[in-house]
């Protein structure tokens, strides 16, 4: 059960695992478009941005150029000028003359009070955007800066353009208003609208994928344990009983329908064999019996001698016939066997006394050592018959005087019984040819079908032990003869 199990498992995980690496890696794929598309669109967006920091630097070239201290109302109204909602912009201006420090806040076209002025400075000394510029009046490396201005927007500071002139170094700095396009500047990847839709869209789907796979294996474990119930004898066990998805419905009925026709074709077979054996039974009876009263009434030896030819013909013809029957109910059974639980301790033990008895005459011994509680699920009629076989034909090879030895025991799951015989064991290459169907190596091949050896009982054992799922094989023994191992699963215990 444990090893079926890892193979279900094996078998189902591994596509499992497929599938839940490609559900992480296409969305990350996807998700490194989106970041590229936003770093694009971001660079974009800084660069204009700068751009038009620099153009508003150049239209204010020449009032950069004055004395500072004349030229700063006319600075403050060309700077109130400008349209806030185009952006937000700050004048700074530090002297050249050395003996002052830091930045004055000169300019702005918000409507700002002066002491609101002096408050923004401070704020915005305190972000560091203008700490780089004390020394150099250079701009380093871009940067944008969340920022909450004097009147209460959020803004995002994304332009600083140093001017120097010959008596001070002007700064001007523009904002945006965050919660529009400015936004797009800072926003982190995962925050984007787009984003958000594509994974919505995106798990939806994949949770419609994994109910819809999750809806399949459960639909094909019902029809698998149907058919588990159905192999063990079940006959009130249906496909369509199993199978809730509408997609499995039709397959299920097909199903049912083709169980149904192999159990018909079973009972069909059984019906015929049994038939054509009464019908056949009859006339050779008849030959027979006839053959016997010439031969009793015959005074020329001739027609005796004949007359015993046509009675040995005969027992081979109605040997013909019980293996012909054999051969069919090996079919029907294989077709549609009847799954019971099988004591297979006490079907074992009791074949072993009753064959004791039988072979002690011809100077055989039968030891036999079987675990109890040995339990299968199969057709007793069909594993009797599989012993029987077994054992009728390891008397028919043993010598006078020597033991046979059967063997039961349970391992990891699965019974093992093995029949030692000493025999004159098989051919190593002719091993497996025993198991074919009208083969039967023996030292005297006419003697062997005399004796109604037809070579059958051997496959039929193959295939009856297939049928419960197991697996028979012969090998030569070290000390001599011949060992047949048989394995069956073990039913589990409930």
């Amino acid at each position: 059960m444990t090893k079926r199990a890892s193979r279900i498992g094996a078998a189902t995980w591994g596509p499992l695992a497929l599938l839940l690496a490609v559900t992480i890696v296409v969305p990350a794929m996807i998700f490194d478009q989106f970041r590229q598309a936003d770093d694009s669109q971001r660079d974009l967006l800084l660069r204009s941005i700068r751009h038009q920091g620099a153009l508003v630097v150049r239209t204010m070239t020449p009032l950069f150029e004055q004395p500072v201290d004349s030229v700063l109302p006319d600075l403050a109204l060309a700077v109130a000028r400008i349209d806030p909602e185009i952006a937000r912009i700050r004048v700074f201006v530090r002297p050249l003359d050395g003996a002052t420090a830091g930045f004055f806040y000169v300019a702005t076209n918000a409507r700002l009070k002066s002491w609101q002025m002096e408050a923004e400075r401070r704020e915005i000394t305190a972000l560091g955007v203008l700490s780089e510029l004390e020394g150099t009046c250079q701009a380093g490396s871009p940067r944008t800066t969340a920022y909450q201005s004097e009147e209460g927007a959020p803004e995002l500071i994304t332009s600083i353009v140093p001017y120097r002139s010959e008596t001070a170094c002007w700064v001007l700095l523009l904002s945006h208003n965050a919660a529009e396009y400015g936004a797009a500047a800072v926003r982190d990847t995962w925050d984007s609208p787009k984003v958000h839709a594509a994974m919505a869209l995106y798990i939806t789907l994949v949770v419609a994928a994994a109910a819809l796979i999750a809806s399949v294996l459960l639909g094909l474990a019902r029809m698998r344990r149907a058919a588990r119930s159905m192999r063990e004898g079940d006959a009130v066990a249906r496909f369509g009983d199993s199978a809730q998805m509408p997609q499995f419905a039709e397959l299920a009925r097909e199903f049912d329908d083709l169980v149904a026709a192999m159990r018909r074709t079973a009972e069909e077979l059984r019906g015929a064999a049994e038939d054509n054996a009464h019908a056949l039974k009859t006339p050779v009876a008849t030959i027979r019996h006839a053959a016997e009263n010439l031969q009793a009434q015959a005074g020329n030896p001739e027609t005796r001698e004949t007359l015993g030819i046509v009675l040995r013909a005969t027992d081979r013809l109605s040997e013909l016939v019980q293996s012909i029957r054999r051969l069919d109910q090996a079919a029907a059974d294989a077709l549609a066997p009847q799954r019971h639980p099988v004591d297979l301790s006490a079907l074992l033990t009791a074949l072993a006394g009753d064959y004791r008895a039988t072979i002690h005459d011809q100077g055989i011994t039968l030891g036999d050592s079987v675990s109890p509680g040995l339990t299968v699920s199969g057709d007793v009629d069909m594993l009797e018959t599989v012993f029987e076989n077994l054992l009728d034909n390891a008397v028919s090879f043993a010598p006078r005087d020597s033991r046979l030895q059967l063997n039961a025991t349970l391992h990891e799951g699965w019974i093992e019984i093995t029949l030692d015989d000493q025999g004159p064991g098989v051919a190593p290459e002719l091993l497996e040819r025993i198991f074919e169907r009208h083969v039967s190596i023996r030292p005297d091949a006419a003697d062997s079908v005399a004796a109604g050896n037809f070579g059958i009982g051997l496959w039929i054992c193959r295939r009856h032990i297939a049928v419960h799922g197991g697996t028979i094989t012969a090998a030569n023994r070290p000390d001599g003869g011949l060992r047949m191992c048989v394995r069956l699963p073990a039913r589990p215990s409930t």
